[in-house]
C-alpha cells in the first residue's frame, strides 16, 4: 500500500513538473516565433532597398536587430559564410559565441532549452533560415533568456519534491498506524493459537478492534469454547472410565493371581497364558492409576508439601529402587557440596522414577545412564542423561503430551504413554519446570529445575532484616 502510495506521490509530482517545464518552453517558443516572423519580414525589406548584403542592408539588418532585441530577447544574423553579420548588443557584451549556438540549434526542429555559458544560465534557442528569391541569403539564431525563469522552476521542483516527500512520510505513517491497527489483533489472535494447550484455553479480549476484527475474535473464541468444552468432556470420559475401570481390573486381577498360585494343576500353555493374562492385567490396572492420577492433577485435587529436601540421599534411594528392579548401570555424580531444594519428596521420587525409566526403557541395557546435579543461583537442576536411540526434533514439543509416542520405533518398545506426561504434571506443581534435549541415535538428557532453598532462604532473610 505504502508503494501504491508512493508511486502515485511520485507520478503527480513527475507530471506537475513536466507541466511547468511545458508552460515555461511554450510561452516562450510562441514568443520566439512571434520575433522571428517579424525580423524576417524586416530582412527582406532590407534586402529588397539595396542588391544583396552590401553596407546599406547591414544597416538596416543591424537595426532590425537592435529593434527586436530585448534585455532577455537575443538575435544572431549571419551570412551564408558563417560570418557574422548583426546581433544584439546584449549577446556581444554576454560573450556568447556564436560557434556554440550552432552545436544546439537544429533549424528543423522547435525550439528547446539548453545550458549555456554560466552554470546558472539557461536559454530557449531556436534558428530560422534567411530567404531571398527562394535562395538561403543567411541564418537568424533566436534566444531567450530564462534563467531567472528557470531558477524559479528550479527551486519550485525542490519544494514541490520536498513537500511530496513529506508527504510520502506522513501518508506511510498514517498507512503503518492503520495497518498496526489492523494487525495487532491478528497478531493477539497467533500469539493465543501459539500458546493454546488444554490447560490454557482462555479466550481472547482487545479493548479496540476493527469490525471485521472484531468478527474474527468472536469466531476464534466460540472455536476456544468449543475445544474446552470437548477438553473437558474428555477428561470427564477419562475420570469416569478409570474409576469404573479400576475395581473390576483389580478383581480380575485377583483371579488371576490366586489361579496362579494353584499352577501346578495347569499345564505349561495354560501357565504360560494365564502368566500373561496376569502381566497385561497388572500393565493396564498401572495405567488407569496414572489416568487416575492425572485426572486429580488436572482438576488441580493434589496438594503438594513443599518442604526442604536434601536431594543427593533422594536420589541415592531412588537409584537403589530402580537398579534393583531393572539391573542396570546408573552413575549418580557427587555434588560439590549439600544442594537443597523446596519440593515434596513423594511426587519428586515418582518423576524421576518415570524419567529414568524412560532412559532405560530407550537406550542399551549395556550403556549408563548418568545423573547429576548442579546449583545455578536461584534452581537447581536435576539431569537425567541417555545414550540411547534419540528423539528426532519434530517429536521434541510433543513428546509430553499424553499417550504420544514419537514414532514406531518407541512403540515397540511398551510402557503407556503417561510417564513423562506425570513427572511433567509433578515437576510444575512444585514450581518446576522440566525440559529436554535430544539427538537421534546419540541419547536425550532430562533436565528437571527447581527451586534453591539456599536461595530463597537468604532472599527471605534480607528482606527481613531491611
Amino acid at each position: 500500500m505504502a508503494i501504491l502510495a508512493a508511486l502515485g506521490l511520485g507520478s503527480m509530482t513527475a507530471w506537475s513538473a513536466w507541466q511547468m517545464r511545458s508552460l515555461l518552453l511554450g510561452s516562450h517558443q510562441r514568443t520566439l516565433d512571434d520575433v522571428g516572423g517579424r525580423f524576417t519580414h524586416d530582412f527582406s525589406v532590407a534586402l529588397a532597398q539595396g542588391s544583396g548584403l552590401d553596407t546599406a542592408a547591414v544597416t538596416a539588418i543591424q537595426a532590425a536587430v537592435q529593434t527586436a532585441s530585448t534585455k532577455n530577447i537575443l538575435l544572431w544574423v549571419e551570412n551564408p559564410q558563417m560570418e557574422l553579420v548583426a546581433s544584439s548588443v546584449v549577446a556581444s557584451a554576454d560573450a556568447i559565441q556564436l560557434q556554440d549556438l550552432r552545436t544546439h540549434v537544429n533549424f528543423s526542429s522547435k525550439s528547446h532549452l539548453v545550458p549555456m555559458g554560466e552554470p546558472s544560465r539557461y536559454l530557449v534557442v531556436c534558428g530560422v533560415a534567411l530567404e531571398n528569391q527562394q535562395q538561403t541569403v543567411g541564418n537568424l539564431y533566436l534566444a531567450y533568456d530564462v534563467s531567472s525563469q528557470h531558477q524559479a522552476y528550479t527551486t519550485y521542483l525542490r519544494h514541490l519534491m520536498m513537500a511530496s516527500l513529506l508527504l510520502l512520510g506522513l501518508l506511510t505513517g498514517a498507512i503503518a498506524h492503520c495497518v498496526r491497527q489492523v494487525t495487532q489483533p491478528l497478531k493477539a489472535i497467533s500469539d493465543t493459537a501459539s500458546k493454546l494447550s488444554a490447560t490454557d484455553l482462555s479466550p481472547i479480549t482487545l479493548d479496540q478492534s476493527p469490525e471485521e476484527i472484531a468478527g474474527l475474535i468472536e469466531a476464534f473464541n466460540a472455536m476456544l469454547l468449543r475445544l474446552s468444552e470437548a477438553w473437558e468432556k474428555q477428561r470427564q470420559f477419562i475420570n469416569d472410565a478409570s474409576h469404573e475401570l479400576r475395581t473390576p481390573l483389580t478383581v480380575v486381577d485377583g483371579y488371576l493371581q490366586s489361579i496362579l498360585r494353584r499352577k501346578d494343576n495347569l499345564n505349561l500353555l495354560q501357565q504360560e497364558a494365564l502368566g500373561t493374562a496376569a502381566e497385561e492385567t497388572q500393565r493396564t490396572i498401572h495405567m488407569v492409576e496414572e489416568m487416575l492420577e492425572i485426572a486429580r492433577a488436572d482438576s488441580g485435587q493434589l496438594v503438594f508439601d513443599l518442604k526442604p529436601i536434601v536431594l543427593y540421599p533422594l536420589l541415592q534411594k531412588t537409584l537403589q529402587t530402580i537398579q534393583a528392579r531393572h539391573l542396570r548401570s546408573l552413575i549418580l555424580r557427587d555434588p560439590p557440596g549439600p544442594i537443597i531444594v523446596l519440593a515434596d519428596p513423594k511426587y519428586l521420587q515418582q518423576a524421576l522414577v518415570h524419567l529414568l525409566e524412560n532412559a532405560i526403557q530407550y537406550s542399551d541395557p549395556s550403556e549408563a545412564i548418568c545423573i547429576s546435579l548442579a546449583e545455578q543461583f536461584d534452581h537447581v537442576s536435576i539431569t537425567v542423561q541417555d545414550t540411547g536411540i534419540g528423539i528426532d526434533p519434530k517429536h521434541l514439543n510433543h513428546i509430553f503430551e499424553r499417550f504420544y509416542r514419537a514414532d514406531p520405533a518407541r512403540h515397540r518398545q511398551g510402557g503407556t504413554g503417561l510417564g513423562l506426561t506425570i513427572a511433567k504434571a509433578w515437576v510444575e506443581g512444585m514450581g518446576g519446570t522440566i525440559a529436554v534435549q535430544s539427538q537421534v541415535n546419540q541419547g536425550s538428557t532430562f533436565t528437571i529445575s527447581l527451586q534453591n532453598y539456599n536461595f530463597s532462604k537468604n532472599h527471605d532473610d534480607q528482606h527481613s532484616c531491611c
